[in-house]
């Protein structure tokens, strides 16, 4: 059974109509980047675009807020006081629901999906789709692995290249997640984004900022981290020393799994390291 809930939809006749909402039932929208589908009971709130503007802003609970114009064939509505009606995209002015009114709000810190900040102060949710990003920093070619980057920051609309000759292009600052930090330019014009199911491709002169809440793991890493942590209460003192040691050198990679051990730990000793490791990542 879908799960349901109660949202108003308001037309540009000036109806306002209770309507219960399932994951079966999905208003089509057409970004700049692709097309959108959305679940009416994943919507916050859609609501005219500023004045200036065409289209639709849309807020969901993934967190996506973004311009969308409303497309597809006439949507089908479960009204609680006219039963089944149909309404066409161009006739929706708004729709509000329990999380707008109540100001619910997305958690970022649910799962490791990337946040893309976009100008127009828009964010999409989803998975980078380029396995590594080639990056040009003080004249050199590197190839950073996608799933090793905390965030990424847009800090001037011009880079300057080696001899210090300007280059219309984004500098990004790019931060990692063992902590290392590197400036430059990434060479390309278009980043693969999956949104939804849909493969898109954002112009790189679009994003503000990119951020990933938690870092993805590999086995072999998560392995080497927890046997890690379980000689943070080993007998030797040398032991406890050297695997502080090693779990700091993991920088945030380490992160999201000492939090957890932290609150399940009743070792004192194992909480004091743990402790001091996250206060050095801060």
């Amino acid at each position: 059974t879908a799960n349901s809930s109660i949202i108003l939809v308001e037309t540009h006749r000036g109806d306002r109509i209770n309507v219960a909402a399932s994951d079966a039932m999905a208003v089509q929208g057409i970004t700049p980047w692709g097309r959108l589908p959305i679940p009416l009971n994943e919507i916050i709130r859609i609501q005219p675009a500023a004045s200036k503007l065409n289209g639709h802003l849309v807020e969901l609970k993934d967190g996506t807020r973004c311009l969308v114009y409303l497309t597809g064939d006439e949507i089908p509505l479960d009204s609680l006081t006219l039963g089944d009606i149909k309404v066409e995209p161009r006739e929706l002015r708004c729709i509000l629901t329990p999380n707008d009114q109540s100001g619910g709000h997305w958690n970022s810190e649910v799962g490791i999906r990337t946040l893309l900040h976009l100008s127009g102060s828009q964010t999409l949710v989803g998975d980078i789709g380029d396995s590594s990003l080639p990056v040009v920093s003080e004249g050199v070619r590197l190839d950073l692995a996608s799933s090793r980057i905390r965030r990424i920051e847009r800090i001037s609309d011009v880079s300057v290249l080696a001899g210090g000759l300007p280059e219309p292009t984004p500098s990004f600052q790019i931060e990692r997640w063992d902590g290392g930090i590197i400036i430059g330019l990434i060479d390309l014009d278009l980043l693969s984004f999956k949104v939804r199911d849909q493969n898109w491709t954002i112009p790189l002169r679009d994003i503000v900022r990119v951020e990933t809440p938690s870092p993805e793991l590999t086995p072999e890493a998560l392995q080497q981290i927890s046997e890690l942590i379980n000689q943070l209460g080993a007998p030797e003192w040398d032991v406890r020393e050297n695997a502080t040691r090693e779990l700091g050198a993991f920088g945030y990679l380490a992160n999201s799994v000492l939090r957890r051990q932290l609150r399940e730990t009743e070792d004192p000793e194992v909480s004091r390291r743990i402790e001091r490791i996250l206060a050095g990542l801060n």
